[in-house]
């Protein structure tokens, strides 16, 4: 799964099904990882927040391979 910059501070899976957000928090940044709804009207779903992006990715790629 391949993430494609969709605004400055969002990553869109290459499938479209997941996201991944920056967020600065004082100093730092925090990334979140969510499940975007699907046409079979799933609810987005926060998958977790994580201090770098590459580990919010990893968690969607996990999600993707467990979810049908």
């Amino acid at each position: 799964m391949k993430f494609n910059r969709a605004t400055q501070w969002a990553e869109v899976s290459d499938c479209g099904g997941y996201s991944v957000a920056a967020a600065k928090c004082g100093p730092l940044f925090k990334f979140s990882a969510c499940r975007l709804r699907t046409a079979q009207q799933r609810p987005a779903e926060l998958l977790g927040t994580f201090d770098d992006a590459e580990a919010a990715r990893e968690c969607c790629r996990q999600n993707a391979m467990v979810v049908v």
